[in-house]
């Protein structure tokens, strides 16, 4: 019966999702479009608004459905794994989505190579055998895209080479489009915890996957241990929901949004907010100087990846902001994002400044990185 229930369930959401995201991916598509033309005022703002809202549906559609496990896995099963052997790189200009990555991967017993640009990434490449590529899309200097081709370029081994490009460009075709150029296969960001999961037991060799299921042994099955440990837990859980509530008075941070980017793990969002906190201030201060130089592409860039890191934490205000920043530069409208980038900055940094009270405050919850 059960098993009945959970394939109707199945069903029904694969259909579900199916039926919504053909016009949602016409409404995001369409928006994209409307955001590319030369708008003004309030017209911008309606744009801006439909693109934010449809993608914010469209996340929830994914967490629904990915979660649930119908495309992958049964509705019983969890994608939670154990490869320790498995070589994985990361590529990624911004320090807060390579530390993310890491933390991801920690779950699985991986410990991955990092590189900050994609020279550095294809250096590694060169000398090590990886079983998996997690490639940023928006770098500067190289991008993901032409780092891609100049891997498959080298031939041989580089051809069959497993590249996931990890991006916040979602949009109609997205998917067509990375495939077509040279990926194996992507993920969205902000980066959910079971998506992530999903698609790297998806390409890792199945001879590096181990079973994740914990043994008890008989010292610890003892009624003493067990009450220290039901003790520790307790404690633990005590301090994580003083966490989640303390941060929940940031109004800015929308904590349910960013507890169900890691599955309601309040360790792991305790680390990818102490990450975040750790770069920003670095961030803004990098952003402040791109616009005073007159740097409009790279400036771009870099609030790309703001919009990403603020969506991440469930600041999806602060995230919608910096996404208009993000088209206007596109654009090369550097007097919209000399006006407009400073404020925003003050708030991120209003936010910076309540968490830096609150992390201090929660040091118990101290991730090891």
């Amino acid at each position: 019966m059960n098993v009945n229930t959970n394939e109707s369930k199945n069903e029904f959401l694969a259909k579900i999702s199916h039926e919504l995201r053909t016009p949602l991916n016409a409404i995001l598509g369409s928006s994209d479009l409307l955001l590319n033309e030369p708008l003004a005022g309030v017209n911008m703002e309606y744009a801006l608004s439909i693109y934010a809202s449809a993608q914010a549906m469209l996340q929830i559609i994914n967490e629904y459905t990915e979660y649930d496990g119908s495309q992958h896995f049964a509705d019983s099963e969890k994608p939670k794994f154990h490869a320790p052997d498995a070589k994985v790189l990361v590529i990624d200009d911004n320090e807060f989505n390579l530390r993310t990555a890491k933390g991801f991967l920690k779950l699985s017993k991986i410990v991955p190579d990092l590189a900050y640009c994609a020279k550095e990434g294809i250096a590694l490449i060169k000398k090590n055998d990886y079983d998996i590529i997690f490639m940023d899309h928006m770098m500067p200097e190289m991008d993901g895209v032409e780092a891609t081709a100049l891997i498959r370029e080298m031939g041989g081994k580089f051809a069959d080479l497993k590249i996931i490009a990890i991006t916040a460009n979602i949009y109609r075709g997205a998917r067509e489009f990375y495939l077509k150029n040279g990926f194996n296969d992507f993920i969205a960001k902000p980066i959910n915890l079971s998506e992530f999961q999903i698609v790297l037991k998806s390409w890792l060799p199945n001879g590096k996957i181990i079973s994740a299921e914990l043994k008890t042994c008989e010292t610890c099955a003892s009624s003493e241990n067990n009450h220290d440990n039901n003790h520790d837990n307790h404690d633990a859980d005590n301090e994580e929901e003083a966490f989640v509530n303390d941060l929940a008075q940031i109004t800015e941070i929308d904590t349910k949004i960013g507890l169900s980017r890691v599955e309601e793990e309040v360790f792991i969002y305790y680390t990818t907010v102490k990450i975040f906190h750790n770069n920003v201030f670095n961030e803004c201060q990098k952003m402040t100087e791109l616009l005073a130089e007159g740097k409009i592409d790279l400036f771009g860039t870099a609030i790309h990846a703001m919009k990403s890191i603020l969506a991440t934490i469930g600041a999806m205000e602060l995230s919608e902001a910096s996404l208009a920043l993000e088209l206007s530069a596109k654009k090369g409208e550097a007097d919209f994002c000399l006006e407009n980038y400073p404020p925003l900055q003050v708030k991120i940094l209003s936010v910076y400044d309540r968490l830096t009270v609150i992390l201090e405050h929660h040091q118990n919850l101290q991730a090891s990185y």
